[in-house]
Order: C-alpha cells, then structure tokens, then sequence
C-alpha cells in the first residue's frame, strides 16, 4: 500500500465466558477479574492465559496500551503484524475472558516503525542475554578455570558458553 494510506482497520473480537468449563477447556490458570486486568503486568498475564502457537506469540509480541473496563488495547510492532488475524485475536479474547472471568474486548494497533515496544518477549530476550553475559563474565574471573586453561594451553569457546538454570 502506499505509505501515504491508512491501515486498514482491524476486527475487534469479543467473545463470551460460559463458565467454569471454558476455563477448564482453555487450561486458564483461573483467579483473574477484570480489576485484575488492569492491574496484572502483561508479562506476567501471558502466560497464565493457556495460549500456544501463534495467538501466544501475538500475546508475547503485544504491549499494553490501554486498558479500560473490559476493553483491552495492544499494540504490535509492524514485524508482527502478521499476527494480527481474526483467529488469533478471537483465541487472545477468549482466553482473557476466561482468565478475567467476563468477555473482554480485544484491540489491536500497530505501533510506528522503529519503536520499540516493551513486550513480554522483548523483556523475555533481555533476561536471556543478562543471564548469558553473567555466565560469561564467571567464566571470565574463574581463578581456577583460568589456572587451568593456562596450564593446558586452552581456550574458552565463547559461543559454548550458556547460561546454568537455577535450581
């Protein structure tokens, strides 16, 4: 499309809660309400909204705009918005729904080119390349691991290097 042209606008999918079995159905960690909506971090809120595939991601690669009542805004980056389909909206919809326990409206806009959005995947990508630059750096200020490597004449493979999970 021209650049000079609007984006087309996209379809806002509410669906309704019929209970606790659209819960049960959905694997929606339950306990939310639309208070909770509003207060809930967004990156905390995706993954206890049971989504897999391609509507997880357009949840992971949304930011919060604008919440207000049950209506729910986000925003994606124009690398995304192929996520933006009437599919997966109505799958994010109803999985709000079902965690906030009433029909949710869903509301998607694409943020200008070169923004940089504060997503639960962007945060996610953060924390994996801090917890790798600390395995890095402990590798680097090992005294006997550098003992060791001067004496055998080795070398740390920096592109070996991963990150120890937490126990």
């Amino acid at each position: 499309r021209p650049p000079d042209a609007a984006a087309p606008a996209r379809e806002q999918h509410v669906l309704p809660v019929r209970g606790a079995a659209d819960v049960d159905r959905l694997h929606v960690a339950p306990g939310g309400s639309v208070e909770a909506l509003a207060t809930t971090p967004w990156a905390e809120l995706v993954p206890r909204l049971g989504l897999s595939g391609m509507p997880r991601q357009l949840a992971a690669n949304a930011a919060v705009a604008s919440i207000d009542g049950t209506r729910l805004g986000l925003r994606l980056g124009p690398e995304h918005e192929y996520l933006n389909t009437p599919r997966f909206l109505a799958r994010l919809a109803e999985a709000l729904g079902a965690w906030a326990g009433a029909e949710v409206r869903v509301e998607i806009g694409t943020a200008e080119a070169g923004g940089a959005l504060d997503t639960p995947a962007r945060l996610q990508q953060r924390s994996e390349a801090a917890a790798l630059d600390a395995a890095r750096t402990a590798i680097d200020a090992d005294p006997k691991l550098a003992w060791l490597l001067g004496e055998l004449g080795g070398e740390v493979d920096a592109a070996s290097v991963r990150p120890v999970a937490e126990r």
